[in-house]
């Protein structure tokens, strides 16, 4: 999919913070007229009055029709984050709204207005759809999750269920509470694998998608995926990764021990390098950092 990258201020239709005991998360919802995106892809959010350069954040549908309502999911830093100052806004809003209502909008507050501005989309996808391709699994760590509630629907659109596969590993239950609808349908027939951190307690029902408590084995989902593909028929996967070095490390290792069992596996790391942006008529590439490399055969 070929997207223009432009510039352009956006209309935030809602706004809140998100937290529970192991982090804070920020959900904005935006309309951004003619704007346009593919799966994957990401763009920069610019508010001058917290701070002259733009941050990069993945791009997350708004609606399975529309790709000019966007929302974005942020992970909340520390102090003097761009991050943080942006969920202080949010809550300040929240507290001056009639009610103190749960969600706000920025633009219509003069006091808070942060002029939100959008520039993107930036980012080149993965190939799902190659013909090399018989096979996606995605290996997904906290927030690092957002690509793929972009990408997943897409898998499923080229790929039969099962063999599309999803290993997340997180800390936060509101976050797994946020995205699980947005994967569950297009699991279906898949079994991820999720699994949150221990001791924060089952809600009735227990946890969306399936979740477990514990510690993921990285090696032992992908050796087992790998056999249950080849299984399947298939020679062949891209792996996508999003989440913290650590987590790209041991599935790098992980699929070079699969060559034993003549399954290859396609790697994609995706991770961002912060880098203030060039003006945008200047702009010749995507600055997002992307690790590809053939593991296998």
């Amino acid at each position: 999919v070929t997207c223009t990258a432009f510039r352009a201020a956006v209309d935030v239709s809602a706004s809140e913070v998100v937290a529970d005991s192991e982090a804070r998360h920020i959900v904005l919802a935006l309309k951004v007229p003619g704007f346009s995106y593919a799966p994957g892809q990401w763009g920069y959010l610019k508010a001058p009055k917290l701070s002259a350069v733009p941050h990069p954040f993945t791009i997350v549908p708004g609606s399975s029709t529309d790709r000019e309502q966007v929302r974005f999911f942020m992970k909340v830093g520390g102090t003097g984050t761009f991050t943080e100052g942006l969920a202080a806004a949010v809550d300040a809003i929240k507290r001056n709204a009639p009610g103190g209502g749960q969600q706000s909008n920025l633009v219509g507050d003069q006091t808070h207005d942060l002029g939100l501005r959008l520039e993107g989309p930036y980012g080149t996808p993965p190939r799902m759809d190659a013909a090399s391709v018989d096979a996606v699994v995605f290996m997904l760590g906290g927030v690092g999750v957002t690509p793929a509630l972009s990408l997943v629907p897409r898998a499923r659109e080229l790929h039969k269920a099962n063999r599309v596969r999803l290993l997340w590993s997180l800390r936060s239950p509101t976050l797994l509470q946020r995205c699980a609808p947005m994967l569950a349908h297009h699991l279906e027939g898949s079994s991820p694998s999720v699994f949150i951190k221990k001791g924060l307690g089952q809600p009735p029902g227990g946890f969306p998608l399936g979740a477990q408590e514990g510690r993921v084995d990285v090696a032992g989902f992908l050796e087992k995926a790998a056999a249950d593909l080849a299984a399947d028929g298939a020679t062949n996967a891209l792996l996508f990764v999003c989440g913290d070095p650590k987590l790209a490390s041991a599935a790098k290792d992980a699929a070079k021990k699969t060559r034993q069992s003549g399954f290859a596996f396609s790697v994609h790391v995706e991770e961002f390098h912060f880098l203030p942006p060039s003006p945008l008529p200047q702009r010749k590439a995507p600055v997002n950092s992307v690790h590809a490399q053939q593991v296998g055969k």
